[in-house]
């Protein structure tokens, strides 16, 4: 059965009832990816790996290497398969119904956590550290399938002239709803004894994803007109490595890339020396997720609109920058209030991140559909991010000056990914414009 874009009731070509389609379902699909976010954002908080999962491990009595593995499996696990992901999807005509329904086995896993965490949180708590291993890594597989084809959604679906607006519109609100989610898991570790509190938010934050996710079947996407042959696997591979080595500001992008996630070493710690040094209580995890996601409410909209008026490679700049200052800031002051301009800069080091991340891949691709590409950024770089907590977490149990090593590795990472950027990789919109 052919689909509607195929018709030519007004003798247009297919790809004009394409474009049609595109721009009468714009403010649709806006609302559609705007509400799923809303609550994504406010049920992804009461597991948040940054900080507050730091602090639930840390109180069932995991070691720093066990704490800095968690955000390396979440790091692996979620963008260590996408290109094989994009593979699998970037030949689809509709990508909608395979996106929707990749997020039901992670939001399963979440909630066998909030089971398992009631059965295991008094009697078993290093089957417990295991189990959150285990559920967070499936819960980042099953988002790493996803998140290709999210992305070639976004430059499917929004104006490229102004995507970085709507998309730091869609984080600002994201933003706001999870602040009010890591409020809320914040008071749910006050007022309940450990582990009712983290079993009540991983509940509910199961049943929220799962509902969030549903809306994205009411996407109107229509069929690509030209959507590329289903490649084997080797073909596929050949061709996206022919067109990363021609792309030479990309491959430094990428080097770039690849120190700002050696600098990401410390981040998991920061909560955590935050209780060891100063005597915090449990609840500072939730605490320091909700100021992380309230900066972020701040930065999304500017990060957007400088994406959009200066290019994403100068937005590029923000995140190692932001690191760097939060590594030194943790190293030369001694008072627990620093630890909270420490996640306002990681909130805003995230909302520049992700806006770049998600838009210089795409400005840099030679080809319509950005899935491969943009998963060839997670795959290749998701190693060292991986390791990189895990380096941080060794350094802390090993020498002598516990969180300073990770700390100053931050500060020397970030600077070293500011030097590529700014020596090596040039606006790929000045590249267009000499071109045209």
């Amino acid at each position: 059965m052919s689909h509607p874009v195929d018709r030519d009731p007004a003798g247009l070509d297919p790809g004009s009832v394409y474009q049609q389609r595109i721009e009468a379902g714009r403010t649709r699909n806006f609302r559609v990816i705007l509400g799923v976010h809303t609550f994504w954002s406010f049920g992804s908080t009461f597991f948040s790996h940054l900080a507050l999962i730091p602090v639930f491990l840390q109180e069932l009595g995991a070691s720093n290497l066990v704490i800095g593995t968690l955000p390396a499996l979440v790091t692996l696990f979620m963008f260590g398969p996408q290109v094989l992901a994009a593979h699998l999807t970037s030949h689809l005509p509709v990508k909608k119904r395979v996106f929707a329904s990749i997020h039901y086995p992670g939001c399963a896993a979440i909630l066998v956590l909030g089971v398992l965490t009631q059965l295991w949180g008094r009697t078993d708590r290093r089957a417990l550290i295991a189990a959150t291993l285990v559920c967070l890594a499936a819960h980042s597989l099953s988002l790493s399938f996803a998140m290709p084809m999210w992305s070639n959604l976004v430059a499917k679906l929004f104006p490229p002239e102004r995507r970085g607006r709507d998309i730091g519109r869609i984080f600002f609100v994201g933003g706001l709803t999870g602040g009010l989610g890591a409020l809320l898991s914040r008071e749910l570790s006050r007022r309940f004894e450990f582990p009712i509190g983290y079993t009540l938010g991983f509940l509910l934050a199961s049943l929220v994803l799962t509902a969030a996710v549903t809306a994205f079947f009411f996407l109107d996407e229509p069929a690509h007109p030209d959507p590329g042959p289903k490649r084997k696997l080797g073909a596929f591979f050949r061709s996206l490595w022919g067109d990363l080595r021609g792309q030479r500001g990309y491959q430094f992008y990428l080097l770039s890339q690849v120190f700002c996630a050696l600098s990401s070493m410390a981040f998991p710690f920061y909560a955590v020396a935050a209780r060891e040094l100063h005597g915090l209580g449990v609840e500072v995890g939730a605490t320091f997720t909700a100021v992380m996601l309230l900066s972020r409410v701040v930065g999304s909209p500017l990060a957007g609109l400088i994406g959009d008026r200066l290019g994403f490679r100068a937005l590029a700049f923000a995140p190692p920058l932001l690191t760097a200052l939060a590594g030194l800031l943790a190293l030369l002051v001694r008072h627990p209030g620093v630890y909270h301009a420490i996640f306002i800069l990681g909130g805003l080091a995230a909302a520049a991140d992700t806006l770049a991340i998600i838009n210089l891949p795409m400005e840099f691709s030679p080809h319509a559909d950005k899935t491969s590409f943009v998963a060839a950024r997670g795959t290749l770089v998701s190693p060292v991010l991986a390791v990189a907590p895990m380096i941080g977490g060794y350094l802390a149990d090993t020498f002598s000056g516990r969180f300073a090593l990770p700390f100053a590795g931050s500060v020397l990472f970030g600077l070293l990914g500011v030097v590529v950027l700014a020596a090596f990789v040039r606006e790929p919109r000045r590249r267009e414009s000499a071109q045209t």
